[in-house]
Formats: C-alpha cells, structure tokens, sequence
C-alpha cells in the first residue's frame, strides 16, 4: 500500500467558528461540580485505570477505532515511552464511574521566541483517524469539563490539536455544537477517507458500484498467475513471534521501496513498533497477516488490523518477481470479499489514492480540530498553524 505524507494529498477548507467555546452554562454548574477530572501520569495509577478504561472503549461507535483504544496505546507507551504524556479522565465523584479517557502527549511550539504548551492524542501519528471514548450519556457536560477544568485549568494548555478526526466522529458533533470564536479552528481534508461499509449490503451491488473491472481483474490476475507460475496458496504465520518477525520484515522492505515519500520515513522505528503491536494484541483485536505463496515461493505479504468490525488495510509489499502479476489487486479482493462475509467496515485509511477509488468509490472527509485556550494564541500562531505544516507543527 503507497502512503505519502497526507498533507500533500489532502484538499483543504478551513472553518473558522466566530464565538466562545469555553463559556460554561450556569444549567450544567451542578452536574459539573459532580465530575472528577484528574490527570494521570502514574504507571500504577493507569494499571488502574485499565479495566474501567477498556470497558469504556467496547461501549464505543465503530468510528472510536482502534487507535484509540487503551490497547494500542498501552503498547504505544510502553514502546517508546514518551515523556510527559497521560491520560486525562473524568470520573463521577460520587462512585468512580469512568466518563472519559483522554491520552494526551504534551508537547511545546516556539514561536517569535515564546513557547507554547500544546497537546495532541498519543499514538496519532500512527492512526488514519482517532475518538476519544467517552459515556454515552451527558457526552457535551463531560466534553466541556475536559476542555475548560481539564486541559484548560489543569494542564494549562495553549492549544490542544484533536485529529485526524473521522467524518462521523461524535467528538467533532460536539465541537461543532460549541458557541466560540477564535478559540475553535476547522481543518477539513474532503475526499480522504476511503471505506466500504459492507453491514447490510449485498456483495453483488456493491461490485456494480465499483469498477466494472474490479472483480474480473482480480479473478483475471489470479488465473494467470497459476496458469504461469504454479497453484497458489494463502498462509499465516502460526505463532506471534513468527508474525512479529514477517511484520517487522515487511514494514521494512515498505519504508525502503518508499524511501522519503512514505508517511513513516521520518519513524525508522515504525517497523519494530508494528511488530510489536501485533505480538502483543488483545481485547478483541486482532492482526490479520497473509502470505500469498506461488509454487511454494512467496508472492505477496499483507499485513491488516481487524478490530469491532472494521477491518483496517495497513501494508502489503508484493516481491519483484511478482508485481506484474497485480497480486496486491488479488489481495484487497480477497480481503474486501471476506469483510462482506464478517458484515465488516474496510478501511483503506486517509489519502487520495488511485487504488482506493478503484475499490471504494465512496469517499468520505477526515477533519482536524484545533483548540486556542487564549485569543492571544490563536492570532500569534495562526500564521503557522496552517494545514501545509500541521505534520511538523505536531512532531508527527
């Protein structure tokens, strides 16, 4: 799968909403005084937090993801430990409930020679979109303690970035629902978010939606291929440390055929991460890595990220001898054929790629939120929070 930097293929508008955010109203003055909101740093403190944080998480909308979930970021801290980085919860005082979790990385933007503490979600680098998980109910109450008692009051912030967002993120709504001014800034990057929602549909509409030489290219390919070069046969490693190893190895050849243009270049260590992820997967998800063998020679390796019905397409890395015969075209119609199958949302992820029209002719929008705690921060950093530098602005 080619990935480039984002912001080179993202076609922006930019959404500038003219009020106040951070006014609290005087009706939710009691249901605040109720709420808990706390910053946790502590190893013991998220050791905790962990059974009522997954249980928080399974109870979210498929758009929430998995890179949000305290899975991928337990195994994002424990990988690179960054420093000054937690989770910012809110409780009900009166029982413990968890309402909230917010894992955030502090980090600081120098401008004109002052320094600005800004925030953005662990592990995002790595994510197509994020969501943070929150209770169903009192979702806006509890958003507004977050920003005003949490990463206002609290962490002290002068901008917090929440982004990638999905098109159908509940965390956006809110935003959107927010009265404020300078404080709240819009990225859109329409036609970015490539997926087919196969719960309810029928296989053999959704192929006349797509290309009409999808399918038939694929059947055609693979025919050829055995016809050519011997019968294939699909495979997966039979251990965690066998895929640890076949990840590790693919992930690499990715970033080497890519070079400068793959999202990753600038994370050499993405492919130990990976991995990593993979061995150490649980609560549900799973890693679905495949090996295409041609006579018993190697073909094509896959790796993907399946996780409360959505199936997320990372990499595959077809070898030299073989990529004239579209085995990655063999691949995602195997792929998106067995998530009709599972009733499965297939996510190709952000960018505009022509591989991905090709198969989901549906095209959605990623959205980035920028919060200003202060409007003498928003109108010094405005000139360089633009979305051309968001990537460097954040330490993506």
């Amino acid at each position: 799968m080619v990935l480039v930097y984002r912001h080179k293929c993202w076609v922006i508008k930019i959404t500038l909403v003219t009020h106040l955010v951070f006014l609290t109203d005087p009706v939710y003055e009691d249901f605040m005084s109720q709420l808990h909101i706390s910053w946790q740093t502590c190893a013991d403190s998220l050791v905790r937090l962990y059974p009522q944080w997954q249980n928080l998480f399974q109870h979210q909308p498929v758009t929430t993801g998995l890179f949000a979930s305290p899975d991928f970021i337990q195994n994002y801290w424990a990988f690179y430990k960054p420093t000054d980085s937690g989770v910012l919860t809110v409780t009900e005082a009166h029982n413990g409930r968890l309402l909230a979790a917010i894992a955030l990385q502090i980090f600081h933007l120098e401008h004109n020679g002052r320094q600005y503490r800004c925030a953005r979600p662990v592990g995002a680098n790595y994510a197509p979109f994020f969501e943070w998980p929150f209770a169903s109910e009192n979702r806006r109450e509890v958003i507004n303690a977050v920003l005003n008692q949490g990463m206002q009051a609290i962490l002290r912030l002068d901008v917090a970035f929440m982004g990638p967002l999905h098109e159908g993120s509940i965390l956006y709504q809110l935003l959107e629902d927010f009265t404020g001014s300078e404080s709240l800034k819009i990225w859109r990057f329409p036609r970015n978010l490539h997926e087919i929602d196969t719960r309810g549909r029928n296989f053999e509409a959704y192929q006349r939606l797509c290309s009409s030489k999808a399918f038939k290219a694929a059947r055609y390919a693979e025919r050829k291929l055995a016809r050519e070069k011997g019968p294939l046969s699909w495979h997966a490693p039979a251990t965690p440390s066998i895929a640890y190893d076949v990840v590790q190895t693919l992930c690499e050849q990715e970033l080497t055929h890519f070079g400068t243009q793959h999202v990753h270049n600038h994370h050499p260590e993405w492919p130990s991460f990976m991995a990593a992820f993979v061995r150490d997967l649980q609560y549900g998800a799973q890693a679905d890595v495949q090996q295409l063998y041609v006579d018993g020679h190697l073909a094509l390796t896959s790796l993907a990220l399946r996780h409360q019905q959505r199936l997320y397409y990372m990499v595959s890395r077809p070898h030299p001898d073989y990529v004239t015969y579209s085995v990655d075209r063999i691949l995602q119609a195997r792929l998106i054929t067995q998530s009709f199958e599972r009733q499965e949302i297939f996510c190709f992820g952000a960018g505009d790629y022509a591989y991905k029209r090709y198969w989901a002719p549906t095209v959605g929008e990623l959205k980035c939120a920028l919060i200003f705690f202060n409007v003498h921060t928003r109108r010094a950093l405005d000139p360089l929070l633009e979305p051309k530098s968001f990537a460097r602005c954040v330490a993506f």
